[in-house]
């Protein structure tokens, strides 16, 4: 009987270590798109990609075995459209929802990505505090790791100090410059832990 309460309480700590997941096959997993261009730049979208710049760079599902994922336009390549470009007015966050900190120590974020942007584009993670008008309370700048390839990649990162013991909104933002058939920033698989 002590081996199976002993258990019972092991396994309601690790479910208790996950603070928020979403793997996005199902639903948008509560993601809000927010445009700082004023209407100029390329919105993110949620759904199964269909990118191609016929340079090597191509994004057509999600991570893993998934297909779907939120992207800086998830294209439109196997018609006539866009393939998947962003334009260079762009200023596009992704928020995630209300993720509460407040019972934790540290923290740390996860999630997968792939990414095709232009040197001079700036790719952040920052952190809102949700109960104060999505202050901007921590940053973390994302370098676009392997020289424009776009496969899906892990990314992991723990959570600022300044954002531990809040309730925040996590913000994956994409600025840009100038841009010539680059496919942008995907986001999928989105894990938070803490302890």
């Amino acid at each position: 009987m002590e081996a199976l309460l002993a258990a019972d309480v092991l396994a309601e700590q690790v479910r208790g270590a996950a603070l928020f997941e979403a793997l996005l096959e199902e639903d948008d997993g509560g993601f809000t798109f927010v445009d700082y261009s004023g209407g100029a730049g390329t919105p993110w979208e949620w759904g199964t990609p269909d990118s191609d710049n016929d340079f090597g760079s191509i994004v057509t599902g999600g991570n893993g075995a998934g297909t779907k994922c939120w992207a800086v336009n998830l294209g439109d390549f196997t018609d006539t459209g866009d393939r998947g470009f962003y334009n260079a007015s762009t200023d596009a966050a992704l928020h995630s929802p209300v993720i509460d900190l407040t019972a934790v120590t540290s923290a740390t974020l996860s999630f997968a990505q792939a990414m095709d942007i232009i040197a001079g584009d700036t790719v952040v993670v920052n952190y809102l505090d949700a109960d104060n008008a999505d202050a901007n309370v921590g940053s973390q700048i994302i370098e676009d790791i392997d020289g424009g390839s776009s496969a899906w990649e892990p990314a992991s990162f723990e959570i600022p100090a300044t954002a531990i013991g809040r309730n925040i909104r996590i913000e994956w933002r994409l600025t840009t410059t100038a841009t010539i058939d680059y496919i942008g920033w995907y986001i999928d698989d989105v894990v938070v832990t803490g302890s």
